[in-house]
């Protein structure tokens, strides 16, 4: 316990968010799920290149995780995806000069807190196991 209190994670936030951007044109359409793959009611924040530090637009996601937007400008797309109780993601999409979205990138830290957990877990599991084979003293 003390290595999941060190390390930032929680028994009861046991997962993370994701999140994938899909090119539809004109549309951008988000999907945001938990890494057990339900879907996250979450609020999302794009930001354009023009204007990186004010969201261009502000939405939330459907009871399927799905949120759209269309970008009205070529250059690097910055979305925020939160769902408000702790868990947040990062995606960048590229919108070329046709106004399209070929390339789309995950900034989010999803394989990290995959790694993170499972390094956690590990830990739980070799200290139990060699508290279970220290002799009882007398």
């Amino acid at each position: 316990i003390a290595c999941l209190t060190v390390c930032g994670v929680s028994l009861a936030q046991a997962h993370g968010l994701e999140a994938r951007l899909e090119a539809q044109v004109p549309a951008v359409v988000l999907r945001s799920s938990y890494t057990d793959g339900a879907p996250a009611a979450a609020e999302v924040f794009v930001y354009s290149p023009g204007a990186p530090g004010e969201p261009f637009q502000t939405l939330r996601t459907d009871r399927r995780g799905r949120a759209a937007f269309l970008p009205d400008a070529a250059g690097e797309w910055r979305v925020v995806v939160d769902d408000g109780t702790g868990h947040r993601t990062e995606l960048t999409v590229t919108v070329d000069s046709e106004g399209t979205a070929p390339v789309a990138k995950r900034d989010g830290p999803a394989w990290t807190y995959r790694i993170l957990v499972l390094a956690a877990a590990i830990a739980l599991i070799l200290a139990a196991a060699k508290r279970r084979r220290r002799p009882a003293r007398a």
